[in-house]
């Protein structure tokens, strides 16, 4: 049988294993076992990513990846097709999942757990930041997807989204070329924190939304540009943890 017609509207190919969908799904339903499957093992992600910047001051109170490459490297061809095939609404679909999984964090927390390590109720956070692209990148993007990411987060979890707080200072090379060594000294060296009423920032709590954390040495640098503004504490959430 021949695609039909929706099929024409929307991509028709699994994202992650490439299998015939209807224009509806944004999955196959292997594709949607690939992703049950590559959730890392909770609270997890802080130890492994911290690990990494050694040598720097741990700015993150908490890192969270919705799905681990380290599971499977599959995954990292979702993140492919939102940025680099112009699917937004793909990328705002699985802020709708990042958004959920980390309301279940919350409501699953073991009491016996590190105060400092709990997932804040998310009505505590006050600010979704998204990790802003330089504004000639996103031209030729045509969206930025940390931010499309972050709307389908700040939907469910009723936060808005501060989308002029951070600014990226210059135009740098996607940081997939790069070795560890340079993503760590590209860090959060490539932003800042617009001019903003010093009260703004103080004693609040913010949400950084990315796509892929590698060293986390990018949102380690804006949280710590964030704290040395007043930022009460600064987390991180993923798509992918990659590694």
């Amino acid at each position: 049988m021949k695609n039909s017609v929706l099929d024409f509207v929307a991509p028709n190919e699994c994202p992650i294993t490439q299998q015939h969908i209807l224009s509806k799904d944004f999955f196959s339903k292997t594709g949607e076992k690939i992703l049950v499957n590559s959730q890392p093992e909770r609270l997890n992600t802080i130890n492994r990513i911290t690990n990494r910047l050694t040598g720097n001051d741990i700015a993150l109170t908490m890192i969270y990846g919705l799905l681990s490459a380290g599971i499977n490297r599959n995954v990292l061809k979702l993140v492919h097709q939102i940025k680099y095939k112009g699917r937004p609404l793909l990328g705002k679909e699985m802020g709708y999942r990042l958004g959920e999984y980390l309301l279940n964090l919350q409501q699953t927390n073991n009491s016996n757990e590190q105060e400092e390590l709990l997932l804040p109720s998310p009505t505590k956070y006050n600010s979704i930041l998204p990790v802003p692209l330089h504004k000639v990148k996103e031209r030729e993007r045509g969206f930025n997807q940390a931010l499309v990411i972050a709307e389908g987060v700040s939907e469910v979890l009723q936060i808005s989204i501060d989308n002029d707080l951070i600014i990226r200072n210059r135009y740098s090379i996607s940081q997939t070329r790069l070795g560890g060594l340079d993503r760590m000294k590209e860090g959060g060296s490539a932003f800042g924190i617009s001019s903003r009423p010093y009260l703004e920032i103080k004693g609040k709590s913010f949400l950084i939304i990315d796509d892929v954390v590698t060293t986390g040495a990018t949102a380690n640098g804006i949280a710590m540009q964030l704290l040395h503004h007043g930022a009460k504490r600064v987390d991180l959430a993923a798509l992918v943890v990659s590694g």
